[in-house]
């Protein structure tokens, strides 16, 4: 050792090496007190900003951040604004950030139940991607449940209830409950081989299938969700018309009760008809001279037509003021279109195979019905059913929407005859569908009396 170093040794007095010893242990102090905030610092990932109601108890550099309830960064500044919401921003991994999609939301949750520390958890939303905009706006952010909140929300009643069930839970454990659970478990091991069997199958047969089907869940969501409103909309009229038919059970039950009756009535009344029929095709030639004479009442109408372009005329601003409707109806259409581009597979297998082939094929009925037939195909009936039963519902009185239902019988109801009344005036006046051919279906306001099946195809 060479004698400088002995006389640098003997320099440092216990006061120094004191005043380093004491500087040491500082300096470990508050590299201890700083380790949550120098990790956050030197942590890697991208920084997302959410913008929440209130900041919900969360520490900057404690907090954690999670996505399915697996950590994946940390909470990095809190801060509060002067209207009460807050600003934070978290640290967030790489890999975290791709699964989030285009438009992810962020939920304060609690670690228990009785809350304590609190955490951030990020769910994906939007169209598949990566998440550009760094950004989570104060409408998809939300705070925490707390217990506290639940049991406000509950009435005193049902408080009691699960005082009483809570209380009720050690009589539930007792030697007979845990002989159950004993039991449970014993067989538990000989289900998990048949479950392992159903969730294979849950796959599919290749291994994408599952993820098709997700695929088109989500695609469904989210055209639901592009049109807000609508759904609700169709689900508020479904209930108002369901509504409507239970008000009206009774009436509905009793028209059904009288229906046998009507039937047999109807029939001796066709029966009867039948020679009104050929006395009416006998005097049908007489009639042929009244057509005649019809060009000139057509030449009469022509005055008419003319006081009719005023209005034809002034018609004109109506088309210009349904405009904006229309072209806000041509999103609505898009959106309609990915609904159908998502109806594929077994739903329109099905359409396009039983469904199409009962309704292009006449009706013919059996057991009770058997005497129920249409010379027509299905759909013919189904569209009159259709258009008797929304104009039997556009009636309202004071009680709200009602539905009209007025059963009868005309000419037109007849089938199986060579001619019918109806025909033979349709032949006379201008009519050209005698026998029109299959697909095609004449306008709803030169329907033929009668056409329909069910309950509400009556004239």
């Amino acid at each position: 050792m060479s004698p400088s170093t002995t006389r640098t040794r003997r320099r440092l007095s216990p006061v120094a090496i004191g005043t380093i010893f004491v500087a040491v242990v500082l300096a470990l102090f508050v590299i201890l007190f700083s380790k949550d905030k120098i990790a956050t610092l030197i942590r890697g990932g991208e920084t997302i900003t959410v913008h929440f109601p209130a900041d919900y108890k969360l520490r900057a550099d404690i907090s954690e951040v999670k996505t399915a309830y697996v950590p994946v960064g940390v909470v990095k500044s809190v801060d509060r604004e002067d209207d009460g919401t807050a600003t934070v921003q978290l640290k967030v991994d790489d890999d975290a950030v791709e699964t989030l999609g285009s438009a992810p939301s962020a939920t304060v949750r609690a670690t228990t139940l009785l809350g304590g520390i609190y955490f951030v958890d990020l769910q994906p939303g939007g169209d598949p991607g990566r998440f550009e905009s760094d950004e989570i706006p104060i409408e998809r952010a939300e705070g925490p449940t707390e217990l506290g909140d639940i049991v406000q929300a509950l009435q005193p009643n049902a408080r009691t209830g699960l005082q009483h069930t809570i209380g009720n839970l050690d009589g539930a454990l007792d030697e007979k409950g845990t002989a159950a659970l004993r039991r449970l478990t014993a067989s538990a091991p000989a289900a998990m081989e048949p479950a392992a069997r159903v969730l294979d199958a849950a796959t599919g047969t290749s291994p994408a299938d599952l993820t098709h089907v997700v695929d088109g869940l989500e695609n469904t969501a989210r055209v639901l969700n592009q049109n807000d409103g609508e759904l609700a909309g169709i689900v508020t009229d479904l209930a108002s018309t369901t509504s409507v038919l239970g008000n009206r059970a009774g009436d509905i039950a009793t028209t059904l009760d009288g229906l046998p009756d009507t039937l047999r009535t109807g029939r001796a009344g066709l029966e009867r008809l039948d020679g009104t029929l050929d006395t009416l095709k006998d005097t049908a030639g007489d009639l042929r001279p009244v057509a005649t004479q019809l060009d000139d009442t057509l030449g009469e109408l022509d005055p008419v037509l003319n006081k009719a372009l005023p209005l034809v005329h002034d018609s004109r601003d109506l088309l210009v003021d349904a405009r904006p409707l229309v072209e806000q109806l041509v999103p609505d259409a898009s959106g309609a279109t990915d609904v159908l581009t998502d109806l594929r597979g077994p739903v329109l297998d099905r359409v396009t195979g039983p469904i199409n082939d009962l309704l292009q094929n006449p009706y013919t009925g059996s057991g009770p019905y058997d005497q129920t037939k249409s010379d027509r195909p299905l759909y013919w009936d189904v569209v009159y059913t259709m258009v008797n039963l929304g104009r039997s519902s556009a009636y309202e009185d004071s009680n709200g929407g009602t539905l009209a239902f007025q059963p009868g019988i005309g000419a037109g109801s007849v089938s199986g005859l060579p001619v019918s009344p109806d025909q033979i005036a349709q032949t006379l006046f201008g009519g050209t569908y005698l026998n029109p051919p299959v697909g095609t279906l004449p306008p709803a306001d030169r329907a033929p009396a009668g056409t329909g099946t069910g309950l509400l195809g009556g004239n």
